[in-house]
């Protein structure tokens, strides 16, 4: 992530999403028409060099997502898909997962992603462990997005140290909602 905010590319992408919080977004209200062609271009995948750009959106995409859905979905979404390519998706998960938030909304559209990441753990680098506390999270918070079935597929797909971390988090999770049930 610092490699991208201190690229050319990404300084540009950071100081246009910064004038846009500026703007107070709010949700459904569409990215405003001089921010949206810069995005687009940035989201294109058919330029390499603005692939620091684009771990940036990876890292704002639930902002992106709640202000724009449509937009997200054709631009950004897709940069998440493995299948479609593994250097954008390990961008864009490496943006996301430097401070990962679950948003039930985007975790719904992201759900085959996500579920998939487990199979790239290693080519997550320095991002594996917030993939992993963010797997506990997900099975220990359980919705109506996963079944218990995909859960513990993604999870039979870590090597052990993405297990052990599961269980930390794990560990740490359950002493702490012990201690909010005391209080």
């Amino acid at each position: 992530m610092f490699k991208a905010k201190g690229h050319p590319v990404g300084q540009v992408t950071e100081a246009a999403l910064r004038w846009w919080y500026r703007r107070e977004p709010s949700d459904g209200q569409g990215l405003p028409a001089e921010l949206k062609p810069i995005l687009t271009r940035l989201a294109d995948t058919k330029i390499s060099s603005f692939r620091h750009g684009r771990v940036l959106l990876g890292a704002h995409v639930i902002a992106l997502f709640r202000v724009d859905e449509e937009w997200t979905m054709e631009y950004v979404v897709p940069l998440f898909n493995w299948q479609l390519s593994r250097d954008e998706a390990q961008a864009a998960w490496g943006g996301f997962l430097w401070s990962p938030q679950l948003y039930s909304p985007l975790l719904l559209v992201l759900k085959q992603s996500f579920l998939s990441t487990a199979d790239h753990y290693t080519e997550l680098g320095e991002h594996r462990s917030q993939y992993a506390s963010l797997l506990a999270f997900v099975s220990l918070e359980p919705t109506d997005i996963f079944s218990i079935a995909e859960l513990k597929k993604a999870t039979e797909s870590l090597p052990l140290e993405g297990l052990d971390i599961i269980a930390n988090t794990s560990v740490s999770y359950t002493h702490l909602r012990a201690h909010e049930t005391v209080l």
